[in-house]
């Protein structure tokens, strides 16, 4: 890229959202609303306030759009966790976008990544699919069902967007203590990165 090509790609990632991180001790980026709904519900049924911890959770709009916020924090020295789908077996799904993510973040690259790490979490297929095999599918189904009487959603694949829903079904299975490994060990890892204030010099 140029700086004249560069420019409006940079406008058209930095959003209000984006900003927050420019803020923040730690800057959480997802591909949307519903993952950040649903990370920020298991923090909250793990008892974190993120935001009383300087944590932001920022939707990106698109695993596309995560490249150029990710490196402009990681030169800023803001701690950065990234968390993405990794869209196996999707008829659109392209290897190179993971592949992409991973040299960003100097990791060995992959075609289809599934794993937690230090700074990054990628879900095999999509959040909302791992969710439901870890908190169990009939459970996920009930709370889900339940979630789009209450808000009047009548399509499944609508309500899945809504990230009200998938926070509700977060802390839903929790209080009948059903979790999911992935996301517990996500917001683990993002709780880790925050820096600590005192002590040393």
């Amino acid at each position: 890229y140029t700086g004249d090509t560069l420019r409006p790609r940079l406008q058209a990632v930095m959003t209000p959202w984006v900003n927050e991180g420019f803020f923040a001790d730690v800057a959480v980026l997802v591909e949307g609303e519903d993952d950040r709904a649903a990370i920020l519900g298991m923090a909250i049924s793990m008892k974190h306030d993120f935001d009383s911890d300087g944590i932001s959770v920022i939707p990106c709009m698109g695993k596309n759009n995560l490249d150029r916020p990710l490196i402009i924090f990681q030169r800023l020295g803001i701690p950065v966790y990234l968390i993405w789908d990794g869209d196996h077996g999707k008829p659109d799904a392209k290897a190179e976008d993971n592949r992409r993510l991973l040299r960003l973040l100097g990791q060995p690259e992959e075609d289809w990544p599934c794993s937690v790490q230090d700074r990054h979490g990628c879900f095999k297929t999509e959040l909302e699919t791992t969710l439901a095999e870890e908190i169990g599918k009939d459970l996920f189904d009930r709370l889900l069902s339940e979630a789009q009487g209450q808000l009047g959603i009548p399509q499944k694949k609508d309500a899945l967007k809504n990230p009200f829903v998938l926070k509700q079904i977060v802390e839903k299975a929790s209080a009948e203590s059903k979790t999911s490994a992935t996301l517990k060990g996500i917001v683990e890892k993002i709780v880790a990165l925050k820096p600590q204030r005192g002590g040393g010099s």
